[in-house]
Order: C-alpha cells, then sequence, then structure tokens
C-alpha cells in the first residue's frame, strides 16, 4: 500500500475506534482526553492539544493536550489579538482550517514559527471543534516533520473536529437535561430581518410564539406556532410574501390561534435547537425576538451567552429565574432515555398539531405529510414512543 493511503488509512481506522469511546463519554473533561491521546497514536502526529477560548481574556486556553513538552502551552502566545496569531489562535478567530506543513518557512514573520522550533516541531494543523453554527474550541495536531500532515489528513481531521462537537454537543445535552436544580434564562437574540419567523411577525404585525421545532428533513423544519389578533384567512394568505416559508395550516378548522408551519432552510427556531439547552419558548415581535432556555443552576452562564452568540450575531441575557425545585419530576432526561429521535419527533408533532385532542384537529395521515413520512412510519414511531415513555414511566423503581 502507498505510504499515503496507509497514513489517511490509520487515521480513519483511529477516528473509527473513537466514536464509540466518545459517544460513551460522560464528560468535556473525557471527551478531549480520548482525543488527545487517540491522535497521537498515530505515525506522523507526535503531539495534539485542545483549546477553548477565555473570551474575558481573548485567549485560547489549554484543555488536554498529549506528548506536548511542558513548556510549550507556557511558551507560546495564543492570543486572538496578536498581528500574527497562532495557528490555533486564527482558528479560534475565523473558525477556519488552518494548515501549515513548514513552519520553518517565514519564521522571522511570525513569532509563534519559532517557538514551534525551539520545541522541534515542523508542520502543524489546527482545526475547529465544532457542531453546526455552535464552536466548542480548537484541536491541533504537531509533527516534528515537514510536509507530514497532507492535504487528505487535513480534510479528515477536520471531519473529526466536527464529530468531536457533535458528541461535545450530545453530552452538554444529556446534562442539560438530566439536572433538577434548573434557571430559567430569557436571551434578546438578533436572528436578522430575512428571518422567517421575523419576517412573518412583521408582514402580520404581531407576536409569533413558537412551541415546537421538528426536523422535516435536511433542509425544512415544522414549528407549531401562536399567532394571536390575526384573521386565520390572512396568516395563510401570507406564504407567497415571505421567502423561506413552504406552508401555514391552522390547526382547527375554527378561530384559532395555533398554526403549523413548514420552513425551508434556517430560522431562528431551528438555529437555537442545537444550543446545549432545554428550549422553553421563542417569542417573536417585529422588533423583538426572545428565546428562554432552561440550562443547570451550576451552568457558566457567561459561556452558555458566548455559545449562543455563536449562532446569533448577538445575544443579551435580560432575565434569570428558578425553573424547578429540587425533586421535581425530570421529563426532559425520561424523554432523552426513553425515546430516540424519532420517536420523540413523532410524539411531540402530534402532541402540538392536537393529535390526541377531543376534536382531533389533525389525523395521522395529516402529519405524516407534514413531516415528509409515510403515515404508516408515523403511526409506528408514535406506537413505539408511546409504549416506550409508558414502560419507563410504570416501570420506574421510584413509583
Amino acid at each position: 500500500m502507498d505510504a499515503g493511503l496507509e497514513y489517511v488509512s490509520d487515521l480513519n481506522e483511529t477516528i473509527r475506534s473513537l466514536y464509540t469511546a466518545l459517544i460513551d463519554a460522560d464528560s468535556r473533561a473525557e471527551i478531549h482526553r480520548s482525543v488527545c491521546q487517540a491522535l497521537t497514536t498515530i505515525d506522523r502526529v507526535d503531539a495534539a492539544w485542545i483549546g477553548t477560548v477565555d473570551h474575558d481574556r481573548n485567549v485560547v486556553e489549554p484543555a488536554a493536550q498529549a506528548h506536548l513538552p511542558p513548556e510549550f502551552l507556557d511558551d507560546q502566545s495564543f492570543s486572538l489579538a496578536d498581528d500574527r496569531p497562532a495557528p490555533e489562535a486564527q482558528v479560534a478567530d475565523e473558525r477556519t482550517v488552518v494548515d501549515v506543513d513548514r513552519i520553518p518557512v517565514g519564521v522571522h514573520e511570525e513569532p509563534w514559527r519559532n517557538t514551534a522550533l525551539i520545541h522541534g516541531f515542523r508542520s502543524v494543523v489546527a482545526v475547529p471543534i465544532r457542531h453546526e453554527e455552535l464552536f466548542y474550541g480548537t484541536l491541533t495536531v504537531y509533527s516534528t516533520e515537514t510536509d507530514a500532515l497532507d492535504e487528505r489528513t487535513t480534510r479528515l481531521l477536520e471531519e473529526f473536529g466536527t464529530l468531536v462537537g457533535f458528541v461535545t454537543n450530545a453530552v452538554e445535552r444529556r446534562d442539560a437535561f438530566g439536572d433538577d436544580q434548573m434557571v430559567d434564562l430569557t436571551v434578546d437574540v438578533e436572528p436578522g430581518e430575512e428571518d422567517v419567523c421575523v419576517a412573518l411577525a412583521s408582514r402580520l404585525e404581531t407576536t409569533v410564539e413558537v412551541g415546537n421545532v421538528t426536523r422535516r428533513n435536511r433542509n425544512s423544519h415544522v414549528l407549531h406556532c401562536s399567532i394571536d389578533d390575526v384573521d386565520p384567512g390572512t396568516v395563510t394568505d401570507v406564504v407567497a410574501e415571505i421567502p423561506g416559508l413552504e406552508s401555514i395550516r391552522p390547526l382547527s378548522e375554527s378561530a384559532s390561534t395555533a398554526y403549523e408551519l413548514v420552513v425551508v432552510d434556517q430560522c431562528v427556531a431551528s438555529r437555537a435547537v442545537p444550543i446545549s439547552a432545554l428550549l422553553r419558548s421563542i417569542r417573536v415581535t417585529p422588533t423583538n425576538c426572545q428565546i428562554v432556555f432552561s440550562v443547570p443552576e451550576y451552568r457558566d452562564y457567561q459561556r452558555f451567552l458566548e455559545q449562543v452568540r455563536d449562532v446569533f450575531s448577538a445575544a443579551t441575557l435580560v432575565a434569570k429565574r428558578q425553573a424547578s425545585e429540587a425533586g421535581s419530576v425530570p421529563v426532559p432526561e425520561l424523554l432523552e432515555a426513553s425515546l430516540s429521535e424519532k420517536q420523540d419527533e413523532a410524539l411531540r408533532t402530534a402532541y402540538h398539531s392536537g393529535y390526541f385532542d377531543d376534536d382531533r384537529k389533525r389525523t395521522g395521515a395529516e402529519i405524516a405529510t407534514s413531516l415528509g413520512i409515510a403515515q404508516p412510519t408515523f403511526s409506528k414511531r408514535l406506537r413505539s414512543a408511546q409504549r416506550d415513555l409508558l414502560a419507563a414511566i410504570l416501570e420506574s423503581d421510584s413509583l
């Protein structure tokens, strides 16, 4: 086998072997340690480290490392404010991949190169750790050889950064849903005037409150919303006027404020879902957008706000209050533990569509069409969701 292909094959094998370990990880710290140790087992990768951004100091701070000289991180500057920042700082600032295959070139122009050379490094690749729009930090590997980390390797490392971001998000969301001491944080965000929900509120000159968000497919979402003080005919007539709004359907033939929206591409609601917190509500007016998140009481609120700012251009904390008392039933954790993603989507969509109401507002066939799946598939997912959720409740040792 060609040496280059063998090298990439080894890297792929490392990524595959790490996947299960990452999924089972209990914390970000465990994820970071596993990643750094695994990457340094690959030929030509002599050191690896993961950094997170300290926004107060505007620097990349070490979170975990493997095989770096003890003084390397102390000798190097990782400030995002440097005129010629180190690769890690550049990644954190620009959220892009930095690949330097010959560190000695330009050593007198960029101070970080000289520090790297002193410690024996000749090439480096730094990639962002991210999940969708969320940025979690930087992943960097160093080699003592020039031209050691080729384009194929860089591409695989970039994909690996995305994998680590996905797992980190999953761990944080699990932790956010699993604590009985929760705090509600009300945050003002700026999704932009062209956002579908903002455009809808502006066109109707009213408030749009989003109660549920379900992914329909890769490029569209189903939203269940409350739209007050507007004639249903007026609401449905605006579809053609708002780009990205595929359809609006009232959830009752009688006068109602409940609607189902199918939105193509992203909107404020779908963009908020990946944030590692329990999404309580989204309230959009022609001039303002507020999201209420629930987070564990121990959460670093400033760091959480920075995560929200990764998604939206601006985020301001405007209110904070206790969300639940100790000993309350952790419903989000129960749903997370009992149901698959598809089961959860079917159950939530059925509930918010009025499927369980006495005057059933939507049939299973109609909900299946909204979700872009066959009616038998929807029925199977809904039945299995009800079965698994009831089993988790009725078979609980705490009852």
